[in-house]
Formats: structure tokens, C-alpha cells, sequence
């Protein structure tokens, strides 16, 4: 049996990354179709970060429009998990201890 250790860290960069590509994966950016973000792999590495548009990187709030397109398969059914999203990732807490 194998086991292995996951630091608190790496488990919030993980879950931060994967809400932020399903954050985008529903509309978040104009334009953006599902599976538009889906681009670390083989080509570019497995650890990337896709940012909104409207990001500097000097700190402070950015707003972000996350909406379902009116008429989509479950539409209904998306409202509260989205809500869901939203407010896990509103309470992250920014940090630089993951940087390396």
C-alpha cells in the first residue's frame, strides 16, 4: 500500500484552479464556450492558472459576470451549484504561500 502525503496548499491550488476552469467552463467570460479553458495537459504543463479578463495582478477586488445562458439544457437545475461556486470561492482567502 502506497501513501502519500497532500499539503493543505496544494489541495487549494488544486480546488482554486478547477472551480476557476468550471467558473469559465459556464460563462463567466463573454464568448467562452464549454471546455474553451481546457488547455493544461502535454502541451503546456499541468500547473496553470487562467486569469479573467479585467486582471492586472496588483491586488484588490476584480468583478467577474457569471451568468447560464437563458434556454440551456438544466438551466434551472445550475442556479444554486453556480451560487455554490461563487461563494466557495469568495471565501478563499488570498495568499502567497503557494507561490514557488
Amino acid at each position: 500500500m502506497i501513501t502519500q502525503s497532500i499539503h493543505s496548499d496544494s489541495i487549494k491550488h488544486i480546488v482554486t484552479t478547477r472551480l476557476l476552469i468550471l467558473l469559465c467552463s459556464v460563462g463567466v467570460m463573454q464568448g467562452a464556450s464549454a471546455g474553451a479553458y481546457i488547455f493544461a495537459g502535454e502541451t503546456f504543463g499541468d500547473d496553470l492558472i487562467a486569469y479573467p479578463s479585467g486582471y492586472s495582478g496588483t491586488g484588490g477586488p476584480i468583478q467577474i459576470n457569471v451568468c447560464i445562458v437563458p434556454g440551456s439544457p438544466n438551466a434551472a437545475a445550475m442556479e444554486q451549484s453556480i451560487r455554490n461556486i461563487i461563494a466557495v470561492y469568495n471565501d478563499l482567502l488570498p495568499t502567497t504561500g503557494n507561490l514557488r
